[in-house]
């Protein structure tokens, strides 16, 4: 087996990192998640309600945009990272100029 490159699981790793990404983006997008932050709603408790959905999911997909640094988080309230205020709110014009 010289001269053989070691057979790894990356490109695996790397796909389903991606897919993990994309979910988390889509479903923030689709609950229209940087919207209501936009409108004020900044709390866990305001923005589940705000969305008619439970705490604790929403405090997963709030954490996992963080993570991806589509949110920023300070204390107990969430807001949206740049990117997000200019491109994933409801009804921003996007400037491809």
């Amino acid at each position: 087996m010289e001269g053989k490159d070691k057979i790894t699981p990356e490109k695996i790793r790397k796909i389903t990192h991606g897919m993990w990404i994309f979910r988390t983006l889509h479903a923030a997008v689709e609950l229209e998640l940087f919207t209501k932050i936009a409108e004020g709603k900044t709390t866990i408790n305001e923005i589940a309600e705000g969305l008619g959905v439970k705490e604790r999911p929403i405090e997963k997909l709030l954490n996992a945009c963080v993570a991806l640094e589509f949110l920023v988080k300070e204390g107990e309230s969430y807001g949206n990272s740049q990117v997000a205020g200019e491109f994933l709110v409801k009804g921003k014009k996007i400037n491809n100029s």
